[in-house]
């Protein structure tokens, strides 16, 4: 089975998260210690960056809404916002350090007077850190941008951490990465890569607190299993999603991701949505039982990481192969 090499390769990035995730925050925080004391005075942090480097700026976002910082904002685009100016800090994230529309949007917001900090593979962005004097932290090799998300999240939270942009407890952070090691996440997403199995289109559902792991499986599906995902999250969804379950039902070979984190604070909300979905289209719920938000994030990220790259196994998928990414990669380098 000639596939089983690339998911050999994810599996073992992917379990390597625990200690990635130490390591990360550390370089993260040494960074900081580093940094210009300009740095921690910024009023707001832009993230630059696409794919499964871009979705680090979502998850940073939500630490900051809910554990207090300065606004989090992301731009997935080749353009910084208008407003980016001498009290921005844009954070480019890049795994590849090639990314062609995050070394554009980085250039544009430091063109603009934004301060600039990048956490990036080798590669051209990792360059023009090294050559405009921006802050630049490394982050280890790996087979993929999103086997390797620990060390890009963790690396940019320890850094924004360490300047007092984001307010996240050392306690909560410790936590997660203790979440990690959690044996029962391998076993679980084993059981929900068995359920998943001939699935056409798969839709996830979180609560608010955990929407960008809704998106983050959506791509992990489309990379590692080549299936399509649609990221579903209430209470947005109760505003519009939700009259369309009734044709959800009628298509064939759905189904229904629910990740059930029990500290949702809208949790009502999030059941009613569950429950109508389950009437008319098949669905596993994954029970996440971490207290915090930061350790639900973390455990059910890894979750979402090892389910796909498992679905990918059981239908003889190799996940490490992505020719329509790499075919649209070249289209952006001629911008």
């Amino acid at each position: 089975m000639w596939f089983l090499n690339g998911f050999e390769q994810l599996r073992d990035a992917y379990l390597s998260w625990p200690s990635l995730a130490r390591e990360s925050l550390e370089e993260g925080a040494n960074a900081a210690s580093k940094a210009p004391g300009a740095y921690a005075c910024v009023d707001e942090v832009v993230v630059c960056g696409v794919g499964g480097s871009g979705v680090v700026g979502e998850y940073l976002q939500k630490v900051s809404d809910i554990y207090g910082g300065v606004p989090i904002s992301v731009a997935k685009s080749t353009l910084a916002p208008r407003r980016a100016g001498r009290r921005t800090l844009a954070l480019g994230v890049s795994f590849s350090g090639t990314t062609v529309e995050t070394i554009k949007c980085v250039e544009a917001a430091a063109d603009a007077g934004a301060l600039v900090a990048v956490v990036s593979g080798k590669g051209p962005l990792a360059s023009r850190a090294e050559a405009r004097g921006w802050v630049y932290m490394r982050v280890p090799q790996g087979p993929a941008a999103r086997s390797m998300f620990a060390a890009l999240f963790y690396t940019a939270l320890g850094f924004l951490r360490g300047l007092g942009l984001v307010s996240v407890p050392r306690g909560e952070v410790e936590a997660s990465i203790t979440a990690l090691a959690d044996a029962k996440i391998e076993d679980e997403a084993v059981k929900t890569a068995e359920v998943l199995r001939g699935s056409k289109l798969v839709v996830v559902t979180a609560g608010w607190e955990l929407a960008p792991v809704a998106t983050r499986a959506v791509q992990e599906l489309a990379e590692n299993s080549k299936k399509v995902g649609i990221p579903v999250y209430t209470p947005e969804a109760l505003h519009n999603f939700i009259e369309s379950v009734d044709v959800l039902g009628t298509i064939e070979g759905a189904r229904v991701l629910a990740l059930d984190w029990k500290g949702y604070t809208a949790r009502k909300l999030y059941d009613h949505l569950v429950s109508k979905l389950s009437s008319v289209v098949g669905t596993v719920r994954v029970s996440i039982e971490q207290a915090g938000v930061l350790q639900a994030l973390a455990w059910s990220t890894l979750f979402v990481g090892l389910a796909s790259i498992h679905l990918a196994r059981i239908e003889g998928a190799d996940p490490q192969q992505i020719p329509k990414i790499k075919e649209a990669r070249k289209v952006a380098e001629s911008l």
